[in-house]
């Protein structure tokens, strides 16, 4: 038998494991590895969270949601709560004045005043007319909204009925009503009647003589109608130096820029938006930044209305029968709405184009 040595055997022994060692475990080669395995590549990770571009975030929300709303819906009192000072002035001889005529020197000299830049609210008319009549006031009439003819209807159209002048409301209303905004807001009545011993409360019909014979506390700091003087001095820009003072109508020569008036107001139909009165402010102000002294509503003032010589005092006559309107209204002829046309009606009168603005010290 044929001897085989040990060292024979751990050779063959050795062959076979590494054999089995290679069919169980293979050695990957030095290309395996990237395809097994792939490295993810550096632009793999800002696609799965992208960076917005700009226009994905587009900024014009601003124009998108514009704030317009704030001018269309005015807060109710705000436009007859504005003031216009007037200051000081000296006027002479004004060529188709009914007021400042030669000779007249008690208007030569004009004091400082505030006038409202617009014609008397129905909001504003509303809230004093509520205060006052919670806090003893009594009134002949309580005024509409300033739309449409007497009974104050016509096409509602789109802006707040609120923002038109009051009107049918009297000469002695407006007096009665200037009481109770001063008392409301702080400020001292002009009206009285007694030797100033008893303010004006009362409008009506059974207080006529009281109201007619109103007393002017000329020291007080309240509100009260303008006189004829100063009505014209404000409507004309309150400067005679200004090219303006002698402008047919407050504001301009043409009136359709200043004024709502006959055509394109009054003799449209009563179904169209814009027959009536309209919102204040809503045409072009004087030199001044007053509105509508000229069309949209007449605008009651102090004086009696008469014949004006050159003894006339700066209040006017003492006693008449009607008291001055001035500026002409949405009714009326462009003639009427001139800065010098004078007009009056009775004091107890109440029109559907008839109005007022207030004044003070």
């Amino acid at each position: 038998m044929k001897k085989v040595s040990l060292l024979s055997i751990l050779s063959v022994s050795l062959t076979f494991l590494q054999v089995f060692l290679w069919t169980a475990c293979p050695i990957p080669t030095a290309t395996s590895t990237p395809t097994a395995t792939p490295t993810p590549t550096v632009t793999a990770t800002p696609t799965a969270t992208p960076t917005p571009i700009p226009s994905a975030t587009p900024t014009p929300t601003a124009p998108a949601t514009p704030t317009p709303t704030a001018p269309a819906t005015p807060t109710p009192t705000a436009p007859a709560t504005v003031m216009v000072t007037i200051p000081a002035g000296t006027v002479n001889t004004t060529t188709g004045s009914g007021v400042f005529i030669a000779g007249r020197t008690s208007v030569q000299n004009i004091a400082a005043f505030k006038i409202a830049a617009y014609e008397t609210t129905w909001s504003l008319w509303k809230e004093v007319y509520d205060w006052a009549t919670a806090n003893g006031y009594a009134f002949a009439n309580a005024g509409i909204e300033g739309q449409g003819a007497l009974d104050g209807t016509g096409a509602p159209g789109a802006i707040d009925k609120t923002l038109r002048p009051v009107t049918t409301i009297s000469w002695r209303d407006a007096i009665v009503w200037c009481n109770a905004y001063s008392e409301m807001s702080g400020k001292t009545p002009v009206y009285y009647k007694g030797a100033y011993t008893t303010i004006l409360k009362d409008s009506r019909n059974t207080n006529a003589a009281g109201v007619d014979a109103a007393e002017v506390n000329t020291s007080a700091n309240g509100y009260r109608l303008p006189t004829e003087a100063e009505w014209e001095y404000a409507a004309r820009g309150g400067d005679q130096n200004d090219a303006q003072w002698n402008y047919t109508y407050s504001g301009s020569e043409t009136i359709g820029d200043v004024a709502w008036y006959r055509v394109n107001s009054y003799d449209l139909t009563s179904s169209d938006p814009a027959y009536g009165a309209h919102p204040v402010g809503t045409k072009a102000a004087n030199r001044k930044g007053i509105f509508d002294m000229s069309g949209n509503v007449w605008e009651w003032c102090w004086d009696w209305y008469g014949t004006i010589s050159s003894s006339t005092p700066a209040r006017g006559a003492a006693s008449g029968t009607y008291r001055v309107r001035r500026g002409g209204g949405w009714g009326s002829d462009a003639s009427h709405c001139g800065v010098a046309y004078r007009n009056g009606n009775l004091p107890d009168y109440p029109d559907g184009d008839l109005g007022f603005r207030v004044v003070c010290p």
